[in-house]
């Protein structure tokens, strides 16, 4: 069901140029699977059901989603919300979020590290690399959460004479991280993603059945 939730996500991403005049479409995927997703096209929103063997799987992904994260987690204050993408099947319910933000990646991380461990959330990897953040992990529940944040820096061809400066252009990565460190509260933003998949919970009595 992983890859199919991965698969729903790409087809959505694909869908608006696929899309029949009313923005509907209906395709047929592998392991009898078959499913039908809209486009709004005034919003932009794009909603998908696919029809399993193992029960049905909807999708909707836009940038005016009502989004409920589960219980601890909450949209950090100032974040301006880029992409929500929302998942349901019957084994488990995902959220894909893509906000900026004008806090540091290590404010973003704190921030939801705080509310991660708070939620039950054992972290199991993190990484900070070049002014970025990347950690997750999984609660006793089932619940799984990781969040990366990295700097919104400029591109190659953005950098002082880098088009014009072989030797700059050949470490434009390392001038693209002190940049980076350099502009911190500049007024670029942090792009940052939060992944969400909780697991229904079941009644003891339900699991004895």
């Amino acid at each position: 069901m992983r890859r199919l939730s991965l698969f729903i996500i790409a087809s959505a991403s694909l869908a608006l140029s696929a899309c029949d005049a009313d923005g509907t479409r209906a395709e047929s995927g592998e392991e009898g699977a078959v499913g039908e997703y809209t486009i709004d096209r005034e919003s932009g929103t794009a909603r998908m059901v696919i029809e399993t063997p193992n029960g049905d799987v909807s999708m909707r992904s836009g940038t005016d989603l009502e989004i409920t994260l589960p219980d601890g987690f909450t949209i950090m204050e100032g974040a301006n919300i880029l992409e929500a993408t929302i998942i349901d099947q019957p084994s488990a319910t995902g959220a894909l979020v893509r906000f900026e933000s004008d806090k540091s990646p290590a404010e973003i991380a704190q921030y939801y590290r705080a509310e991660a461990e708070a939620a039950g959330i054992d972290i199991q990897f993190q990484s900070a690399i070049n002014g970025a953040a990347l950690f997750g992990g999984q609660s006793p529940a089932g619940t799984t959460f990781s969040m990366s944040a990295s700097p919104n820096v400029p591109r190659t061809s953005d950098l002082d004479d880098a088009s014009e400066d072989e030797e700059a252009i050949s470490v434009d990565a390392e001038l693209a991280a002190d940049r980076a460190g350099e502009e911190e509260g500049s007024g670029m933003p942090t792009k940052a993603q939060l992944v969400f998949r909780t697991v229904p919970v079941v009644s003891s009595e339900a699991a004895a059945d």
